[in-house]
């Protein structure tokens, strides 16, 4: 009679001394860690939701998230920005601009594949930051600061997720905001 079971030595291991509970629990422990992490990742993966209750914007003014770039006035292209596969960036054909309730000027809107993604306020030489801050602030809430020592401010939403950044040394300032779903879009993530 042919055996059909031989002994055979499998990545260096006999296999009649095999031990199934070792396997086991080893299977038992590393299974409670893959839960226990996944646990943390959704915990972690949860916006901030820091915006003074009922100011998250869905939008910049009167363009909401996501727009198609034809429907809008106004504006006027301006140039092309290679991130997320281009990024086309226009501007008011009008001279000023609000955020938070101060007139500005050098606002660009930003558009991924035709649809409004975000607004970019950059000047140097700004020397009206705290009153800025002040109006966002007043508008939006105070923001997280994730560092002590910076002027950096973030917003996060379940629509919007907003930064305001001032060096005082070189008097810049930035201040942008992106649509949280079109984003999620251009990073492909659209699937959460």
């Amino acid at each position: 009679m042919k055996r059909i079971f031989q002994r055979v030595l499998l990545f260096g291991f006999e296999t009649t001394r095999y031990r199934p509970r070792r396997s086991q629990k080893i299977i038992i422990v590393s299974g409670f860690v893959v839960i226990f992490l996944s646990f943390l990742q959704a915990g972690f993966s949860q916006p901030l939701n820091n915006f003074k209750p009922g100011s998250e914007p869905d939008g910049f003014g009167k363009i909401h998230w996501e727009a198609d770039v034809i429907t809008l006035k106004n504006i006027e292209y301006s140039r092309k920005d290679p991130s997320y596969g281009g990024i086309d960036i226009y501007r008011s054909r009008r001279d000023v601009s609000c955020i938070g309730g101060v007139f500005t000027t050098n606002i660009e809107y930003l558009f991924w594949k035709g649809r409004f993604c975000g607004i970019s306020f950059f000047e140097e030489g700004f020397s009206g930051f705290e009153q800025f801050q002040k109006s966002v602030f007043k508008e939006f809430g105070e923001g997280k600061k994730p560092f002590i020592d910076q002027e950096y401010y973030l917003w996060e939403g379940k629509k919007t997720l907003m930064a305001l950044e001032y060096n005082s040394v070189e008097k810049r300032i930035l201040f942008w905001m992106l649509g949280v779903s079109i984003l999620r879009q251009m990073e492909g993530r659209d699937e959460e």
